[in-house]
């Protein structure tokens, strides 16, 4: 009668861990479901975009290679400032006011036709050099520390590439030049630095 009793009990028991066992396979089963990826949203071409918005108009810019002139001609162009970059083609002389909040972060980017508010106010000026291939920019820094960019410059065929860059000082100018020609010159992520920071070119 022992003998049956252990028996039942020891019965009991391996059902219990079985049972056990079976819930754990079934809750690893549930955590082990991958949750369906959200689908990002495509970026809108040019026509989309200035479909509903305001564009640049009548663009016409040649620019001079070893393989001769490449001309950059449209009825409408992406507009100065999109989704908080610059974008400046060659011959662009552009003002572009900026705010500063609390904390001196850049933000509210926005082209004007005048400079009527220099305290705020970046002058730009892109251009090819004469007599060769290069491209020149310039960029005056309104505010009262330095200022940087990270900088983009599109080729003839239109590949983008990252390019070196400088801090540009306080109430100063900033002047670079490249030897190779290019269509496009792209300005993003604007930051201030603390009024002391060492003036440290990006490679």
């Amino acid at each position: 009668m022992k003998r049956m009793h252990n028996s039942l009990k020891y019965s009991v028991i391996i059902g219990c861990i079985v049972l056990l066992s079976a819930c754990q396979i079934s809750e690893q089963q549930v955590t082990e479901v991958a949750e369906p990826e959200l689908t990002k949203p495509s970026p809108l071409s040019l026509s989309e975009y200035c479909a509903a918005n305001s564009c640049r108009g009548d663009i016409d810019v040649l620019v001079a290679t070893m393989n001769g002139e490449v001309r950059l001609q449209n009825s409408e162009f992406w507009p100065v400032v999109y989704q908080n970059e610059i974008i400046v083609l060659p011959g662009d002389r552009l003002f572009i006011e900026a705010e500063l909040d609390s904390d001196n972060n850049i933000h509210s980017l926005r082209h004007v036709e005048h400079n009527q508010h220099p305290e705020r106010t970046f002058e730009l000026y892109f251009r090819q050099l004469r007599g060769n291939y290069g491209m020149q920019f310039s960029l005056r820094n309104p505010f009262e520390m330095p200022v940087k960019f990270d900088i983009a410059l599109s080729d003839a065929a239109g590949n983008q590439t990252s390019v070196g860059s400088c801090p540009v000082r306080a109430k100063r100018s900033y002047l670079e030049r490249w030897a190779q020609p290019a269509t496009e010159l792209r300005l993003s992520n604007p930051r201030t630095l603390a009024a002391n920071a060492d003036i440290i070119c990006s490679s």
